[in-house]
């Protein structure tokens, strides 16, 4: 039986959302593997596995509440990821709930995580999500009050620190130290910023995901609306 021409192109339609979905699932997954120390070659090796993001998340949360060392928590979590072992079904259901939401929803969990019937969070998830801020893995309630103007820190190289700190308070330890820590001011002219970032993985996430954040964290410490546009400082740049 042959296709019409309408039918042909909402396959083809079909088949471009789920390249576009299996190309943003290996880039997350790949985001999430190297802020917890994920190296190669097994980074690529896993990232090819078609692995869900969200069971290797699951899998680093539950290592790093466990007692075992630092240092130890990443060789085993690739050993389980490996073997196709399930994580522990409180940390999954968190993680794929987690990994779904924008930078202004992460924020607002700690208020939603005391709620019950909230809808975004069952029982179980909150349980999960008290537990992670518990041990410092996720922000709760200490989130940073709103950024507020500060004439003190004239100039971007006292504003950027301040700002920093702020983000800081806002996002989870593993993603500050992974896609924040090492950013810098390369220029600040007339409320437009440009923030230097240190890998290809920063320019990324931070452009993708937190562009919005670090903007409104900016205008809250200058006093004014700013534009800012992250630049990758391991290709060359001009400004």
């Amino acid at each position: 039986m042959f296709s019409t021409p309408l039918e042909e192109e909402e396959l083809i339609k079909e088949e471009e959302r789920g390249r576009k979905e299996e190309s943003f699932s290996s880039s997350l997954l790949q985001t999430v593997l190297s802020a917890h120390g994920v190296r190669e070659p097994a980074l690529s090796q896993l990232v090819q596995s078609g692995l869900s993001p969200a069971v290797a998340q699951a899998w680093f949360w539950a290592a790093a509440l466990s007692d075992m060392a630092p240092d130890r928590q990443a060789g085993y979590v690739i050993q389980r990821l490996r073997q196709g072992d399930a994580p522990p079904a409180d940390m999954l259901a968190l993680a794929q709930t987690w990994l779904a939401l924008d930078d202004a929803a992460r924020l607002a969990l700690p208020s939603v995580a005391t709620q019950s019937g909230s809808g975004l969070l069952d029982a179980v998830q909150i349980q999960a999500y008290q537990r992670l801020v518990e041990a410092g893995l996720l922000p709760g309630s200490q989130v940073a009050s709103e950024p507020t103007y500060a004439p003190e820190l004239a100039g971007p190289n006292g504003v950027w620190p301040a700002a920093l700190g702020q983000l800081r308070l806002q996002i989870a330890p593993a993603d500050f130290e992974a896609w924040i820590q090492g950013t810098s001011v390369v220029s600040s002219t007339e409320g437009h910023w440009v923030i230097g970032a240190p890998s290809t993985a920063s320019y990324q996430w931070l452009s993708g995901r937190l562009h919005a954040l670090v903007k409104k964290t900016l205008a809250g410490l200058v006093g004014q609306a700013v534009e800012v546009e992250f630049v990758d400082l391991t290709q060359e740049i001009s400004v």
